[in-house]
């Protein structure tokens, strides 16, 4: 009797091993649904008189879309009024790719560069473009959102110095201080809010870094306008003398991790190949994570 129970337990175990593998999405319904509305089909590429969303020099229209905002007719704030900004968004995501596109690499130096370098990790941006760049997998695409939204929540924490001595401690508290809608102005703040800083939004930090958002799931349109609003950022900074007096807060370093170096000192990796056979065997990895693992892999082989 005791033995049956255990076997039931094991298929019990086993199945459920077996759902995990089979899920295409970690999404809640709700959430997967505003993924899919606001996700733009990037097949369908402006000509220069369709950009309507961005500006001659380059930035997002905000004139435009702070209309857009205000033209809600719901509750600002409210769970009506975050939908209805959503279904606003996916033109100007596309238009942001697009307009990413055509600037990179050929007049990237010129007209996005100067904009992005108070965050001080302009490399980092480069990076990111190239890993949604047309020959990018969704692997990459997962990785850049990972990347632009802890190199976001940095930088604004570093302008918000200029008006603080601290920096709140969640991205949702950073988007809500009076100080940042003054300093960025309160359009960009609101479209950051959208897109990164409220459970009634995307919410993309949150479901990218929690593990939630599949790669197929992550669109390369929404790595693209967080760079123009990063580069916009930069514009407004610029214009009220504010770039050069931006602190650059140090990087944590753990140095008790040193003492650890002599424990992994003689550790060997298998090989890249390997691994890769063990996470496709693996009952714990789902079908739609592989791109992501096998991007970390690389970036493991790579030494990143």
């Amino acid at each position: 009797m005791f033995g049956c129970y255990g076997c039931g337990k094991i298929k019990s175990s086993v199945m459920v091993l077996l759902w995990i593998k089979s899920q295409d999405t970690f999404l809640s319904r709700e959430v997967k649904k505003f993924i899919h509305t606001v996700t733009p089909d990037l097949s369908l590429i402006p000509s220069g008189a369709d950009y309507i969303w961005i500006d001659p020099d380059n930035g997002i229209a905000w004139g435009k879309l702070e209309d857009v905002f205000g033209n809600i007719k719901e509750e600002n704030g409210s769970k009506a009024w975050f939908f209805e900004a959503i279904k606003q968004l996916p033109p100007l995501f596309r238009e942001c790719y697009c307009m990413l596109q055509n600037v990179y690499p050929a007049a990237y130096d010129t007209l996005l560069k100067p904009f992005l370098e108070w965050t001080h990790q302009e490399k980092d941006i480069q990076l990111t473009i190239k890993q949604i760049s047309k020959e990018s997998s969704p692997g990459d695409h997962l990785v850049a959102l990972l990347t632009i939204t802890a190199l976001v929540e940095r930088a604004l924490g570093n302008v918000m110095l200029l008006k603080c001595k601290q920096v709140p401690f969640l991205l949702k508290d950073l988007l809500a201080t009076p100080e940042l809608d003054e300093l960025i102005g309160k359009v960009k703040v609101q479209l950051l809010i959208v897109m990164l800083g409220s459970v009634l939004g995307l919410n993309l930090r949150n479901i990218a870094w929690h593990g939630f958002l599949s790669p197929h799931e992550t669109s390369q349109a929404f790595v693209a306008t967080i760079i123009f609003i990063l580069a916009d950022c930069g514009r407004i900074l610029k214009n009220t003398n504010k770039i050069k007096n931006i602190p650059c807060r140090p990087h944590v370093t753990f140095e008790e991790a040193s003492y650890l170096s002599s424990v992994f000192d003689n550790m060997t990796v298998p090989k890249k190949a390997v691994l890769e056979e063990v996470i496709m065997n693996s009952s714990f990895v789902p079908t739609v994570m592989y791109p992501a693992w096998k991007k970390a892999l690389e970036l493991l082989e790579e030494e990143q």
